[in-house]
C-alpha cells in the first residue's frame, strides 16, 4: 500500500500559525496519523488548514474540490489525471470555469462523525487571508463530543480552550496535562478518606477538568496517539468508583456503627449499577454498530445527566455545601440506581425496535452535498 501522494500549491502570503503549527507541519501531523492508501493525489494550498475529522471524510470519499466562501481552492482530493489542470488555479485563488470534479464550500456541509457523537461541520481556512483566532477558535470547539455530560459540554469549553493556548505557549504537551490530572486523582482518595471532602472534591473536579484539557491539547495540536489514548482514558474508568468508596469511608467518621453497613451497601449498589449500565451500553453496540446515546435524541439528552463521574461529583458537591454528607451519599446511590433502570429499560425498547428492521442513529441525517463515502474510523483519537 503507497502514501496517498500530496501536492502543495504556493498561495501569495505567509500563513498564520495554528495553535503554534504552521499548515505544513499541521498537515504532515495528520497524515501520519491517518496513514490513508489511495490512487488518488491530494492537492492543498500552502496556507489551508483541515480539521481532522473533515481530512478523513474527504480522503474517504470521491473526488472533490474543497473552496473558501470566496471561492478561492483549499484542498482537493483529485484523480492524478486533474492535478495538472488544477495547478495555476490554487496557484491563482480562482477554480476554472469547469472544474473536473464536484466543488463544494467549506463549512457549508456537515457529516456523522461516530467518534465525536455528532454530526461535524467540514472546516478548512485559508490562513494567509484569515490571521484571526476564528478558525483556533472553530477548530477547538469542534473537538468536543456532542453528546456527553452537562459538565464537559456546558461548563469546561470556554476555560479549557484558555489553558489549552497557555499550555501551546508554554510548551506543555497532552501527556504532561495526564499526569497531573492522574497525580490529582490519586491526591483526592486519601483526603476522601480522612473526612477533607472539600480538598477531595476540589482533586476531582480538578482532574475532570483536566481531563477535557489534554485531550483538547491532543486534537488542536495533532498530537494523538495510541499511548496517550491509553493513558487518558484507564485514570477515568480506574478512579471515579475509588472516589465512590474513599467517599463512603470518610462519611462514616460522621456515621454510628451501624450506619457502616447501610453505607457499603450504598456503595455496592453504586457499583452494581455501573457495571449494569456498562453492560447494557456494550450490549447495544454489539447488536447495533454504535452506541446507545445516539439512538434517539432522549438517549443523548439523558447522557447529559447519567450517573457516570461529573454528574456523580454534582451530586456529591451540593450535598457537601449543604452539610448533607450521608444524605448526599444516598441520593448519589438513588440516581445511580434509576439511571441503571433507564438504560436496561432503553436495551429492552432497542430489542422491540429491531423487530421492525435495523436501528439507525439519528445523526445519520442527510449530509446535503457531502461526499458519499462515510467517514472512516482510521485514526487513533484521545
Amino acid at each position: 500500500m503507497s502514501a496517498t501522494a500530496v501536492v502543495r500549491i504556493d498561495y501569495p502570503g505567509t500563513p498564520a500559525t495554528t495553535f503554534g503549527l504552521s499548515p505544513a507541519t499541521r498537515l504532515d501531523r495528520q497524515l501520519a496519523r491517518l496513514k490513508p492508501a489511495a490512487s488518488r493525489v491530494l492537492m492543498v494550498a500552502s496556507d489551508a488548514i483541515v480539521d481532522t475529522p473533515a481530512l478523513a471524510h474527504l480522503l474517504a470519499g470521491e473526488p472533490l474540490l474543497v473552496t473558501d466562501a470566496k471561492g478561492r481552492p483549499l484542498l482537493g482530493w483529485v484523480d492524478p489525471a486533474m492535478v495538472d489542470g488544477l495547478r495555476d488555479s490554487f496557484a491563482s485563488g480562482t477554480l476554472p470555469a469547469a472544474p473536473p470534479c464536484p466543488v463544494v464550500v467549506a463549512g457549508s456541509f456537515d457529516f456523522a462523525s461516530g467518534t465525536l457523537k455528532k454530526r461535524e461541520k467540514f472546516l478548512a481556512y485559508g490562513r494567509s487571508d484569515d490571521r484571526s483566532k476564528a478558525p483556533e477558535d472553530a477548530l477547538y470547539f469542534a473537538s468536543f463530543k456532542g453528546v456527553t455530560d452537562l459538565v464537559t459540554k456546558y461548563a469546561w469549553p470556554h476555560p479549557a480552550l484558555l489553558v489549552v493556548r497557555a499550555c501551546v505557549a508554554l510548551g506543555i504537551t497532552p501527556n504532561m496535562v495526564t499526569t497531573l490530572s492522574t497525580l490529582l486523582s490519586i491526591a483526592a482518595i486519601p483526603l476522601l478518606m480522612t473526612h477533607w471532602f472539600a480538598a477531595g472534591l476540589a482533586c476531582a473536579w480538578g482532574m475532570t477538568f483536566l481531563d477535557t484539557v489534554d485531550g483538547k491539547l491532543a486534537r488542536v495540536t495533532v498530537s494523538y496517539s495510541k499511548f496517550g489514548n491509553y493513558f487518558d482514558h484507564i485514570p477515568d474508568i480506574v478512579f471515579p468508583p475509588i472516589w465512590w468508596w474513599a467517599f463512603m469511608w470518610g462519611a462514616m467518621i460522621d456515621e454510628p456503627p451501624a450506619g457502616d453497613a447501610r453505607l457499603w451497601i450504598c456503595f455496592g449498589l453504586i457499583m452494581a449499577s455501573y457495571v449494569v449500565g456498562r453492560l447494557c451500553e456494550g450490549a447495544f453496540e454489539l447488536r447495533n454498530g454504535f452506541g446507545p446515546f445516539v439512538w434517539r435524541p432522549f438517549d443523548a439528552r439523558f447522557r447529559l445527566i447519567l450517573a457516570r463521574r461529573n454528574p456523580n461529583l454534582l451530586i456529591l458537591t451540593v450535598a457537601l455545601a449543604l452539610g448533607m454528607i450521608t444524605e448526599g451519599y444516598r441520593v448519589l446511590v438513588a440516581w445511580c440506581v434509576i439511571c441503571a433502570v433507564i438504560q436496561l429499560a432503553r436495551l429492552g425498547q432497542s430489542e422491540l425496535a429491531r423487530r421492525r428492521g435495523p436501528l439507525v442513529s439519528f445523526l445519520q441525517g442527510d449530509g446535503s452535498m457531502a461526499p458519499s463515502n462515510p467517514l472512516s474510523e482510521i485514526f487513533a483519537r484521545r
